[in-house]
Parts: structure tokens; sequence; C-alpha cells
């Protein structure tokens, strides 16, 4: 044989091993391929408050739940989920199995018919209260919040303390302007908060006055602003990383409730800082974001009843310090705080049957510059933004 024969026959058996190398390959990927083809993945059952949903559902398919009339889930863009006002999801309910159009069962849920009856109701008359702050312990299934008097605004905080299970609040016909630096409602805990308003309600979210130099005086913050923004301070302080870190302004409250000390931040308490502030001056203080009138970790499923307006505002933020007047510098006005989320929670379940309406609340103003002796000046500070009408962080349904 010669050499150049060699040659062809030693390239043909490396051809040959690239080929069979490759159709070992191009099977065992088909063999993939075809072992997943047809495999549906499992549909997953969860809830916000009373509200049930699945995920991984097929869109071209229905569900409802055998045993309960007019029970079809609803398809919000790709959720389905169902809401019935006679139910609760509950660990002590009756299990109803979820079926598809085929009658085929692909999942269970836990319900229990609803008893107002039955209820523990703390009842919540605005008007008659002698503390804005309300703490609801986890005694109670209910918060019932209604005024005896009509067409006026209270300031009024309420915090849902720690429970192992979901509640109910129920506004009617009630406007609610919170204090200082307080949600309306806020529950740092993860659980689920069903939150039902008939009526005219008005949900605002207390203001922020305060800025980035208060921070530093932090000690006199705490005893100088109003009980529901103590005790406010007092739940995120022990919820750091958990509700702090779902609020825009997540800056500010990591500063303030991470320990920051009127030790470490006052830095002109010495004679030398007095004078050279005289010649300096310095920029106005930031402000700080507003807080969200509704702030709840869990899951928030909300029920505007049938003829009902409801208006929900996030708190303002605050305006931005001045710029101090100086020998030589021209100092700047602090930026203004943005105005907070009206809504900010884990989970959101919608269902209206009258009219709602989310607003952000308002920046703050930026703060006057400084001026020198010649009338030299520094900048206006800016006015602060608003963040979005409602934060949510998993799952929303909107029916």
């Amino acid at each position: 044989m010669s050499k150049s024969s060699s040659n062809e026959v030693k390239l043909s058996d490396v051809g040959i091993t690239f080929l069979t190398m490759f159709l070992v390959i191009a099977l065992v990927n088909c063999a993939f391929f075809f072992r997943n083809v047809g495999q549906k993945t499992a549909i997953k059952v969860d809830s916000v408050g009373n509200t049930v949903y699945l995920q991984y559902a097929a869109q071209n398919e229905s569900y409802s739940i055998d045993g309960i009339d007019n029970s079809n889930f609803n398809n919000s863009n790709g959720i389905f989920s169902f809401f019935d006002i006679n139910y609760e999801v509950s660990d002590n309910g009756q299990p109803y199995c979820i079926v598809n159009s085929k009658g085929k069962t692909v999942g269970t849920v836990k319900l229990a018919r609803r008893d107002p009856m039955e209820a523990s109701v703390y009842r919540i008359d605005v008007a008659n209260l002698e503390s804005p702050l309300v703490s609801v312990s986890g005694d109670y299934d209910t918060v019932y919040v209604y005024s005896s008097v009509t067409d006026m605004s209270f300031p009024v905080s309420i915090q849902i303390e720690q429970r192992n299970r979901p509640i109910d609040v129920i506004f009617e016909d009630v406007r609610i302007c919170a204090p200082d630096l307080a949600p309306v409602l806020y529950c740092v805990h993860d659980v689920d908060v069903n939150l039902e308003a008939k009526g005219t309600v008005w949900l605002e979210a207390g203001a922020n006055p305060y800025t980035k130099q208060h921070v530093s005086e932090i000690e006199n913050l705490f005893s100088t602003v109003n009980v529901a923004a103590n005790a406010y301070y007092v739940c995120m302080l022990s919820a750091v990383g958990t509700a702090a870190s779902i609020m825009y302004g997540v800056d500010y409250y990591a500063d303030m409730f991470m320990g920051v000390t009127a030790l470490q931040l006052n830095v002109m308490e010495n004679a030398w800082g007095k004078v050279e502030n005289l010649f300096n001056g310095q920029d106005g203080a930031d402000g700080l974001d507003g807080v969200p009138a509704l702030q709840i970790a869990g899951g928030l499923n909300f029920v505007i009843a049938e003829n009902a307006s409801v208006t929900v505002i996030g708190g303002s933020g605050s305006d931005g310090g001045d710029g101090t007047n100086a020998l030589t510098m021209k100092n700047n006005g602090g930026d203004g705080g943005d105005g907070a989320s009206a809504i900010v929670c884990g989970s959101l379940a919608t269902h209206s049957y009258g009219t709602l309406t989310l607003y952000a609340g308002a920046g703050g103003q930026g703060g006057e510059p400084g001026y020198t002796p010649l009338g030299d000046h520094g900048n206006q500070g800016n006015r602060g933004g608003q963040h979005e009408p409602k934060v949510v962080l998993d799952v929303e349904i909107t029916e």
C-alpha cells in the first residue's frame, strides 16, 4: 500500500470517529428533549389573604372550585384567581378540590364560610380616640374603623401587632390623615391583611417633616415626635431587614434605625467647629422621603365594596433645609425628599366593585440657598420627586 493510501485510511478513520461522536451526542440530546415533551409543570396553589390564585396554570384552560357555585377563577394577566366575600382561606377550613374544565383535580385549598357574627371585632371610632395611635393585638379577628362624626378628618395610625393568622380590617365612611411620620395602617410582620373599604373612604399618610440633619439629632427627634411616630419608630427598629427593606427611602431608614447617634454625627460642637461654621456655613440638609399610607409586609387583599369611593395617598417628603449664610462660602439649599407610595406590600390582590384612586405623596420643596455679605448665593435645592403609587414586591392580582 502506498503512503498516500495509508494517509487516506487514517483520515477516513478519524472522520468516522467524529461522526460517531456527533451521532451519540445528538441521540442523547434528542432523548432528553423527547423525555420532556408532554410533561406539564405542576400547578401551584397560593393565596393573598382570602384570594386564592394559581401559578403555572395553562392559559388555555379554565378552573373552578368543586362544591362552590359560581367559583370560576378569573384570569388576570396570566394569573388565575378566585375570591368570594363569603369564604375565607383558613387552615381550619374544609379542603376543596380545584378542578379544570375536564373535571380533573389540579390542587386543593382549605376554605371556611365567613361568619361575621363569630368574629372577635375591635371597633375604632376615630372621632373618640384618646391617642392617635391604635395597636391591635393578635386576639382580634377583625378591625372595624368608622367615625361617629361626619365630614371631618382625624389623625390616626393603626398598628397590627404580631399575630399568626390573617386579619380583616374594614374602613367605612371615614377620613383619616395620619400624624407626621406615620402610616394609616401598617403591619411589619409577615401576615396577610384583608382590607375592605365601604362608602367614602380617605386614607392619607402623615407627612415627613424631618431632614437628614434631624437624624443627627436622633435622641431629640425620638423624644419630641408624637406618639404615633414613636411607635412606628420602635416597630421599624425591630423589623430592620423586613419591612424597612421594602420601603422607598430605605437609605434613610437604614441609617436611622441601625443606630446612628448624635455623638457620631454632631461634629460642630467644639469651639473650632463653631468658628469654622461662621466662615464657611453649610449646605442645607436634604429632605427625607415620605412614608406609605398602607404598609403591609405580607399580602394585602384589598376589596372596594360596591359603590364605594376610596382614595389612598402616600405621605409627602420633607422640604430640604436652607443653606446657611456665611462670610466666604455660597451654600446650597438641600433637596426635597420624595413623596411616598400610597401602598407598599408584599403581594397585592385588588377586587374593586367601586372606585379606587391611588396617589403618591408630594415631593418636598428645595431649600433656599445661603448668601454671602456681597450678595452671592448658592443654588436652590431641587424639589423632591414622587415614587410609584403602589409598590408590590411579589404577585399582583387585579380583578
